[in-house]
């Protein structure tokens, strides 16, 4: 029974603690009465409600202007600056006035011009308020009555008189509808660019347009004009334009609050601008760089390329500069840049759950000299080493390749294990053994030619000796 107890008591935990993830939404509303008298004037309300708003804007309008008159827009926009957490919910009232008997509908719809909750661009649905606009109440005050009385009267003779008071009236008053004289137009009469042609060729009805422009555009300035000149525009100016593709929005806004907006996205041409060479293969800088992913620890940075400054990635610790580069046949990759050439293609391989990168093996050369410089191949990946020439070590193999640490060194690879260890090259090249026998050759010779002269003069040192000697003692004798 515990157990049973205890299952429950978690089952309820877990329900009782369940997240609901909602997508970003808003919610809307309209309000007003149902019923009007013709010739009064009513109010409705809308309201956008959300939990982070950025930017409303909705349409108040009615669907029988004849039955119904009037209009109006909801539009308000968060200043990040003053209020970074947007706002919780808005509203606006609008006036509307009865003009004939019928039914109208009072509508509250998304604008179009962009909404956005916690972030996300929604839109909300839209509400609907249903009038019936009547005819004004009218009223009819009749009385009737006898005020004469009968009598005989010697002056007048007819001393009976009767008289019929009778009066009738409406109690409605007949009110001036008020009409909206605020002007509506919304429409562009001009929308000019500095740089390029717009596509297609501009028309006030039409909203989005395309700009080419060449790769080296930094800047492009829009300017507008309105058919009406009480409206207002915005988003026209001076552009800072990026690689690929750059979309901006102008916005016209009629007297009475209506909006409509142009949008024109111009296109930079993402060809490289600058181009270099890895032996005969031909390559290019990729200048969008939005989606490309550095490697792991390199931090994007400016390098010099052929003596141009370009957008690459440094890691310190390995000492080491990559760019983003493509080849002629639109393949992309990172390439390691070391004095300003491009000096191999950067490729990273894992062995034994330890990275290495593939360096340039021409520092090296003179220390494998001995052996066959072939395409070594581990896992997937081909890269430039050597093969032993004894043929006992078939499944070893040198590769020259850079540690997580930074340190570049010769590694010993053993194919059927996978397994990489230092290689320390011993030098016996046949050069080296002549050097040494020259060598040894002319210290022997110097040696040989030393001890016959110091002989030689030894010899001469002892019989002059001699002979003084003998001539001391002959002289004594004497």
């Amino acid at each position: 029974m515990k157990k049973i107890v205890l299952c429950l008591l978690l089952v309820f935990s877990f329900f009782g603690n369940t997240v609901n993830i909602n997508a970003a939404s808003a919610s809307s509303s309209l309000t007003g009465p149902k019923t009007v008298t013709v010739g009064s004037k009513i109010t409705v309300t809308a309201k956008v409600s959300g939990k982070k708003l950025y930017i409303i804007n909705g349409n108040i309008s009615s669907s029988n202007s004849s039955v119904l008159s009037g209009s109006g827009s909801l539009y308000k926009k968060a200043d990040l600056m003053e209020n970074s957490n947007g706002f919780s919910s808005v509203s606006k009232s609008v006036t509307f006035t009865a003009k004939s008997v019928g039914t109208a509908t009072i509508s509250f719809s998304d604008g179009g011009i962009g909404l956005t909750v916690d972030d996300d661009p929604v839109s909300f649905s839209t509400k609907k308020l249903t009038i019936n606009v009547v005819a004004k109440s009218s009223g009819n005050n009749t009385s009737s009555g006898n005020t004469g009385s009968s009598g005989n009267n010697t002056s007048s003779g007819n001393a009976g008189s009767s008289g019929n008071n009778t009066s009738s009236g409406n109690t409605g008053t007949t009110q001036k509808p008020v009409v909206d004289t605020k002007s509506k137009d919304n429409n562009l009469s001009s929308l000019t660019v500095s740089e390029g042609t717009l596509d297609p060729k501009f028309e006030s009805s039409k909203t989005k347009y395309n700009v080419d422009l060449p790769g080296t555009s930094k800047e492009v300035t829009i300017s507008a004009k309105a058919k009406d000149a009480k409206a207002k525009i915005s988003g026209i100016g001076k552009k800072t334009l990026k690689v690929g593709e750059n979309s901006f929005k102008v916005i016209c806004t009629a007297e009475n609050g209506s909006q409509k907006t142009y949008t024109v996205v111009f296109h930079v041409d993402e060809a490289p601008l600058v181009y270099t060479k890895l032996g005969e293969k031909n390559l290019g800088v990729v200048r969008v760089l939005d989606d490309v992913k550095a490697p792991k620890n390199f931090k994007e940075t400016t390098i010099k390329l052929d003596g141009q400054d370009i957008i690459g990635y440094k890691n310190d610790q390995l000492n080491m500069a990559v760019a983003y580069l493509v080849d002629e046949s639109g393949n992309k990759d990172f390439y390691i840049i070391e004095n300003e050439k491009v000096v191999s293609q950067f490729i990273k391989i894992t062995i034994s759950s330890r990275e290495y990168y593939v360096v340039n093996t021409s520092k090296v050369l003179n220390e494998v000299s001995q052996l066959k410089q072939s395409k070594i191949k581990i896992g997937d990946i081909e890269l430039d080493g050597w093969l032993f020439n004894d043929e006992e070590k078939t499944n070893y193999s040198i590769v020259y390749l850079m540690n997580s640490d930074g340190k570049a060194n010769l590694y010993s690879y053993e194919s059927t294990e996978g397994t990489l260890q230092l290689y320390t090259p011993i030098v016996t090249n046949d050069d080296s053994l002549n050097t040494m026998t020259y060598v040894f050759m002319g210290t022997t010779g110097v040696f040989a030619m030393t001890s016959i002269v110091g002989f030689v003069m030894y010899f001469r040192f002892k019989k002059k000796s001699i002979s003084a000697i003998k001539d001391y003692y002959e002289r004594k004798n004497r």
